[in-house]
């Protein structure tokens, strides 16, 4: 019998998706109205990124993702604590399309 996986306070996890670590070199800015905010990406799926940030994240809502490679990915901050925030892509693009921007966002990153 498979064991759940447990997320990082030893809960089951219950993403719909499988999340990918990236390096410490996955950066993106996170646009909030008129602010630009730069930030690390420390996770990815097809539905959504876990962000990191110097600083405070930004308020729950929309924004948008701006990377080199990857372009400009539409979403929604569904999630902060502490300096991280979780980020809900659009679901206006096909799962191959998402897949293909985080497949650039991962090779940006090596």
């Amino acid at each position: 019998m498979d064991t759940p996986a447990r997320n990082s306070r030893g809960a089951p996890d219950r993403r719909a998706r499988h999340r990918l670590k990236l390096s410490e070199n996955a950066a993106i800015s996170l646009i909030c109205g008129e602010r630009r905010l730069a930030c690390r990406v420390a996770n990815l799926s097809l539905s959504g990124l876990g962000l990191d940030f110097a600083g405070e994240p930004p308020e729950l809502g929309a924004v948008a993702l701006q990377h080199a490679t990857a372009g400009r990915l539409e979403g929604r901050v569904v999630w902060t604590g502490g300096s991280r925030a979780g980020v809900e892509l659009e679901t206006a693009g096909s799962d191959l399309e998402r897949a293909l921007q985080c497949l650039n966002v991962i090779n940006a990153a090596r």
